[in-house]
């Protein structure tokens, strides 16, 4: 953290926060608006998890990138 502070990049931080949130959320949104099928909890923390570690990963290149 105090990496981003002392380049002056919170926004990287915010833009993380709301990159993560809209990436995890779309197959919930996926799954409750078009199907009406009973999912288990594992599945869906699994799509959960996965969906972070894909954010988190766009997240890694986006600060690769940005820092390069």
């Amino acid at each position: 953290m105090t990496y981003f502070n002392a380049k002056g990049k919170n926004w990287v931080l915010m833009f993380h926060a709301l990159l993560t949130n809209l990436i995890a959320n779309i197959p919930f949104l996926i799954l409750f608006a078009e199907t009406e099928l009973v999912i288990s909890v594992n599945v869906i923390t699994w799509v959960f998890s996965l969906t972070q570690v894909i954010a988190w990963l766009l997240m890694i290149l986006f600060i690769y990138f940005e820092f390069k």
